[in-house]
């Protein structure tokens, strides 16, 4: 299991940002809440930074001190990264990377990267698009960039923009090298891509149904959706038959991988639109030790998206 997080500044209960940078998810999220958990589970996360993160001294110093507990990637919301930047758009403003040409994208992951290297001296192989949005593009400029892995991609759902639509509907549950044009299907690139741990609802991996008559059933039974390996999402037992499921399916696999995704925004009483309160915060970190603690009962052990990269071309799984 790679546990991948998302590592942002400070928003809100609308997912809106501020106009002047908190950082308290990052100065005490890390080190108090969150790494004491992992530490007690033997695992090693990988942190996805945001520019502003990245940039802001007190945050790269607190993720320097984290030392070899962890990896340290990136993740970018390019509102808030040159050029074009806009850090003082309207509440809720969002860019997706889909949406930029590929001159642009390419200069703000060339300046995401930079900046990653200035504030910890060397460079980040691992990724992961804002909101998912990862382009037809990226992985080329990715690869020019040093990187290994991606993980954009959640299977069976579609992100959609004002613009166009990121469709991962057929996209594989397990790790794969994607083509150069479509990251979502499978090709022979150099990026490995690590997709989010979804357990899709019987109604996209049904054959018989065809795309409107399966909008249709899920309207009807909205109560079932599909389960996230994500605390935020999912229940804890939801999450224990999520990794049940992916066992029992991927039994005949050499290797079973699962990517846990959440926030660290999560973790602080209204920084995000998830826990508003002390009890809700000690809830959410109650269903992840339970979680890491079934996937230590059958077996499972943790690694680093680098790590993963490593096991796959170790093992031929090219």
């Amino acid at each position: 299991m790679a546990i991948t997080i998302d590592t942002e500044p400070d928003s809100g209960p609308e997912w809106v940002t501020q106009r002047f940078w908190g950082f308290d998810s990052v100065i005490r999220g890390l080190p108090e809440v969150l790494q004491p958990i992992f530490a007690n589970f033997a695992a090693r996360p990988t942190y996805l930074l945001a520019d502003e993160v990245i940039q802001n001294p007190e945050c790269a110093s607190v993720l320097r001190q984290l030392g070899d507990t962890c990896e340290l990637g990136t993740h970018l919301h390019g509102d808030f990264v040159p050029p074009k930047e806009h850090p003082a758009g309207p509440p809720g403003y969002r860019e997706f990377q889909c949406d930029y040409d590929v001159t642009v994208e390419k200069a703000k992951l060339e300046a995401l990267t930079s900046h990653f290297e200035a504030a910890f001296g060397y460079k980040p192989v691992s990724f992961r698009a804002g909101r998912f949005g990862i382009s037809s593009n990226t992985v080329p400029i990715l690869t020019e960039l040093g990187y290994w892995v991606d993980t954009s991609v959640v299977p069976g759902r579609v992100m959609a923009t004002e613009l166009t639509k990121v469709d991962f509907r057929r996209s594989p549950e397990q790790p794969y090298w994607p083509r150069a044009d479509k990251p979502g299907r499978k090709g022979h690139t150099q990026i490995l891509e690590v997709p989010v741990t979804i357990c899709r609802h019987w109604v996209d991996r049904c054959p018989i149904l065809r795309n409107r008559a399966k909008r249709l059933v899920r309207r009807l039974i909205r109560p079932h959706r599909a389960w996230w390996l994500r605390p935020s999402y999912s229940t804890a037992d939801e999450m224990k038959l999520l990794i049940e499921k992916f066992v029992a399916r991927y039994r005949r696999q050499h290797h079973l991988i699962l990517n846990m995704m959440f926030h660290n925004v999560e973790v602080i009483p209204g920084a995000s639109p998830y826990c508003q309160n002390k009890g809700d915060v000690e809830m959410w970190c109650e269903r992840l030790e339970k979680t890491l603690s079934f996937w230590r009962s059958v077996g499972g052990e943790f690694c680093t998206l680098k790590e993963l990269h490593e096991i796959f071309c170790r093992d031929g799984s090219k």
